[in-house]
């Protein structure tokens, strides 16, 4: 009986510790929003046929290092703003990393924020598939290309954790 109990009391232990465990969720700080974004291009195109020929695109991340911005009208940070009063247009900086996500902590109120992202063009060499008929056989080549991704909106309110997935062209 005695080792029942102690079996019972080590159980509740290892339970209690494990609930502990548990990821917890990003709390973000007070007058913040947590933006989060993955970005991807498409510069490899020999990749995007599925094993029985079949079109399906694969993505690939967007390089470490390019720059993000998030662009604010600093009155839409303000309750209330002051009529007349000449705000100014805030600039916040990130950029990519490892995996092409992106993670930005930017100011935000109890109403919604609206801020412009601007995203930097990137050179990739583009690597596709064609048939050469001199050599009867499909070959790869690369060339340079520019990828652009248009400016977006993203909408954030005090305490918001964002996810969102953008794809340049």
């Amino acid at each position: 009986m005695k080792n029942l109990f102690f079996a019972a009391v080590a159980f509740l232990m290892v339970g209690a510790f494990a609930s502990c465990t548990k990821t917890q969720t990003t709390v973000t700080e007070p007058n913040t929003a947590m933006v989060t974004l993955k970005l991807e291009v498409n510069n490899d195109m020999t990749n995007d046929t599925t094993y029985n020929g079949a079109n399906q695109t694969q993505y690939e991340t967007v390089p470490a290092g390019t720059t993000v911005q998030f662009v604010v009208d600093t009155r839409n940070l303000q309750l209330n703003p002051v009529s007349g009063k000449n705000y100014e247009m805030k600039t916040y900086s990130a950029t990519v990393a490892a995996g092409g996500v992106v993670t930005m902590e930017l100011p935000a109120i109890g109403d919604p924020v609206n801020y412009t992202v601007k995203f930097a063009d990137i050179e990739l060499m583009e690597k596709t598939n064609f048939y050469n008929t001199l050599t009867s056989r499909t070959e790869s080549q690369e060339e340079s290309v520019i990828y652009t991704l248009a400016d977006q909106t993203v909408t954030v309110f005090e305490g918001a954790e964002l996810k969102r997935e953008f794809i340049y062209n």
